[in-house]
């Protein structure tokens, strides 16, 4: 059976799928909200430093289902869905594990701040296809300008 080129779904959880990576930087978070704690002698803070790191380091312990399709993408976190239009990106950028769908239309160092990574999941030149094909090129019908950046 052929694989629709509109369509790819994905579960991304780097905590199972990425080896000891994840496992290293929770101990390193935890760590800091230690040492935060012991420093300043208040275990509010050394909390308080342990729910940021974790929240701003959510896609590595939480799963993340992504389905992307004509309707946009839909990335789904425990029980809420959250759909995201393809008109939000500019360009995409694949990596070796994923690919970074970006919303600025110019290179900019912020970048990897304002994008969407998305991990292949086994999926990697079915994955693309889909990005390529809602992304690929220019909207307007007469433009063959490509919206993908050269591969890292």
């Amino acid at each position: 059976m052929r694989k629709d080129v509109r369509e790819a779904r994905l579960r991304n959880w780097p905590l199972r799928q990425d080896g000891i990576g994840p496992w290293l930087l929770l101990a390193a978070s935890v760590g800091v909200a230690l040492v935060v704690g012991l420093v300043s002698n208040s275990s509010l803070a050394g909390g308080g430093t342990m729910l940021a790191l974790l929240l701003s380091i959510w896609r590595v312990w939480l799963p993340v289902q992504f389905e992307l399709g004509p309707r946009g993408i839909l990335q789904t976190v425990g029980r809420r869905t959250y759909r995201i239009s393809w008109r939000e990106f500019r360009r995409y950028r694949p990596f070796r594990r994923g690919v970074l769908l970006l919303v600025d239309p110019e290179p900019s160092p912020l970048d990897a701040f304002r994008g969407l990574f998305i991990r292949y999941d086994g999926q990697k030149d079915h994955v693309l296809s889909v990005v390529d094909y809602y992304l690929g090129s220019d909207r307007s019908p007469d433009s063959t300008v490509s919206k993908r950046e050269r591969p890292v």
